[in-house]
């Protein structure tokens, strides 16, 4: 959406995202596996530093090199317009972005995890920054023409 220079906000409350950078997850995965003080256990493999959706819309912008307009809309215009997505989607000729699982992942206020027992016990934590994070993100999926 950032690239079509649209990438509204939902809802009028911030909300809060915990996130991990692919090569960060193997990582963390590679280092619980190896782990004798992990075995029994269960961690989450995430950036312990929690980001807002506007942190990440803007880090997107900066990774694009693209300013979006970024109107706040109300929750219930979001579903409307997802439940309408999901009206036509076996119309078109491909699926479209927004739709009501979609939708269902973006309403919560917070998608956040803590990292500190995977840091205590393992010794792991996601080395990657949001930036660079997405700045890699976005050169992948224009190499392969996603972008």
């Amino acid at each position: 959406m950032v690239n079509n220079r649209f990438a509204p906000l939902i809802g009028f409350r911030p909300k809060s995202y915990s996130l991990v950078y692919s090569e960060d997850l193997v990582s963390g995965i590679l280092a619980v596996a190896c782990s004798e003080e992990a075995i029994g256990q269960a961690y989450f493999v995430a950036d312990p530093e929690v980001h807002s959706g506007k942190e990440l819309l803007l880090a997107m912008e900066e990774a694009l090199g693209k300013t979006s307009w970024k109107p706040r809309l109300p929750e219930f215009l979001v579903l409307g317009l997802a439940a309408a997505n999901s009206l036509i989607a076996p119309f078109l000729p491909k699926p479209p972005i927004l739709n009501l699982q979609k939708v269902k992942e973006l309403l919560p206020d917070r998608w956040v995890v803590g990292t500190d027992k995977l840091r205590k016990e393992v010794g792991y934590v996601c080395p990657t920054s949001l930036s660079k994070g997405i700045r890699d993100t976005a050169r992948w999926y224009q190499k392969k023409g996603w972008l």
